[in-house]
């Protein structure tokens, strides 16, 4: 296998890097209670695990982390990655409310996610 020139490995952690800060920032700056009224992006305090926008940031990292994952070590990370991709983007999701059980499971994978990445910076 041919050597990647520094540069581009430096890139590529940094682009690692940003996208674990991401994903810490999605998991930590967001509450996982569910609010008695609807939020919309224009609510004063916005920042609920609820909202439609917020899994669509997660499914974002989600799919560009599996290329940062150790193909060696991460294969049943990329299938749970790959199975939450498939539930959370179909259209059944986005035509029904929000369940608690919705949001734990993004928090479960969000945190597993985040120690994979970790592991290897």
């Amino acid at each position: 296998m041919e050597k990647l020139p520094q540069s581009h490995k430096t890139e590529n952690s940094d682009e690692k890097m940003s996208l674990t800060n991401h994903l810490r920032f999605l998991n930590d700056s967001f509450s996982s209670e569910i609010p008695e009224k609807i939020l919309h992006s224009t609510s004063q305090d916005n920042r609920f695990k609820v909202r439609k926008n917020w899994f669509q940031g997660v499914i974002a990292d989600f799919a560009h982390a599996i290329e940062y994952l150790n193909p060696q070590k991460d294969n049943d990370l990329k299938n749970e990655i790959n199975n939450f991709l498939d539930q959370f983007t179909k259209r059944e999701f986005g035509n029904r409310l929000t369940t608690p059980e919705d949001i734990q499971s993004a928090d479960d994978l969000l945190n597993k996610v985040i120690s994979a990445l970790e592991e290897n910076l």
